[in-house]
């Protein structure tokens, strides 16, 4: 799923939402399928930029509005426009504060493709993750060597110490959504720029 796919998608399903319209509404009086309209709202798939126009004049947004947004620096962040945290294909990961020198505090969203595994991985302090959508299971292997999975479904919820090596896999046939809460900060300074630029700095 390219990047720009789910910022765009994103948008268009909350100006969507905030006006009140159903997919099939507004998929009429643009001339495409509810379907297609869905799959571009939840960014698997692209849309032209014909259409792209008539769902601008539809939601009386310029072109520009819905393409190019960036996060404010300061007050409510959209999800759509919250910075990317790069942890590899088939890993969408937003972070869910602005820029500040809080320590003790990263809040994450993550959207895992199917068949994709995060980790495993292993950092200081604690770790808290509430599922939102879709399955991952969740792999824990403590100090001991003793390993324990977790099947998590929307709306269970998980708090674990960090030195446990973990990792997240989507194991169904969906995007699987979930929060994590990572004390202290741990990975916003290492993953907030694409892997070449990290390459870039260390050398």
């Amino acid at each position: 799923m390219e990047e720009r796919y789910w910022e765009l998608g994103y948008r268009l399903n909350r100006i969507r939402q905030i006006r009140g319209e159903t997919l099939t509404e507004v998929a009429q009086k643009v001339g495409v399928s509810p379907q297609f309209l869905s799959m571009v709202e939840k960014g698997r798939s692209g849309i032209s930029i014909n259409n792209l126009k008539k769902l601008a004049r539809h939601y009386n947004e310029s072109l520009a509005a819905l393409i190019d947004q960036e996060a404010p620096a300061e007050g409510v962040i959209q999800l759509g426009t919250a910075r990317k945290l790069y942890f590899g294909s088939g890993i969408e990961s937003r972070l869910l504060t602005h820029d500040t020198d809080d320590e003790y505090f990263e809040p994450i969203y993550y959207m895992l493709q199917p068949g994709i595994k995060m980790g495993p991985t292993q950092h200081d302090g604690s770790e808290f993750t509430y599922m939102l959508e879709g399955h991952v299971q969740l792999e824990l292997t403590d100090a001991d060597g003793k390993t324990v999975r977790h099947d998590m479904h929307p709306g269970d919820s998980i708090h674990y110490p960090g030195s446990h090596w973990h990792s997240y896999e989507n194991t169904s046939g969906v995007v699987a959504a979930f929060l994590s809460i990572c004390t202290p900060r741990i990975l916003q300074d290492k993953y907030l720029h694409p892997p070449e630029a990290r390459e870039d700095e260390e050398k």
